[in-house]
């Protein structure tokens, strides 16, 4: 998981690599305040419309706890800090992601956190339209 969301620092196109190269394609990524994305592709693309709608540049995961069940189960305890293209913070997130491995790759990620987008005005849509 480390490598995954460390990978978040390079910007969009790492971003992307990160779940090209960890996710299954049949990933459902859920987020307590947005709702479920299923399939790798439309997790992508909500990533990128994440990306395009708050004019991010990157995102810092900075890591407080990661537990496993030693077998497919993770815990994550993490801050997602969203950086703009100025170097300003856009918004500092704190986070519990449960992510669930099959055959080596991430087949659900469930995010826990606050409602931080409507906060800032936008609407929390799966594909960030």
């Amino acid at each position: 998981m480390k490598t995954v969301v460390g990978m978040w620092a390079g910007g969009l196109e790492q971003t992307i690599a990160s779940w090209r190269d960890h996710a299954a394609p049949d990933l459902v990524w859920w987020n307590s305040a947005r709702g479920a994305v299923e399939g790798l592709d439309a997790c992508l693309e909500a990533i990128r419309g994440f990306y395009q709608a708050l004019n991010v540049d990157h995102v810092l995961v900075p890591i407080k706890s990661i537990v496993s069940d030693g077998n497919d189960l993770v815990v994550i305890e993490r801050s997602d800090d969203s950086y703009l293209g100025d170097g300003s913070l856009l918004a500092a997130v704190p986070v519990v992601g449960v992510v669930v491995l099959r055959d080596g790759k991430i087949a659900e990620w469930r995010d826990y956190c606050d409602d931080w987008v409507a906060k800032l005005g936008f609407e929390a849509t799966a594909q960030f339209d």
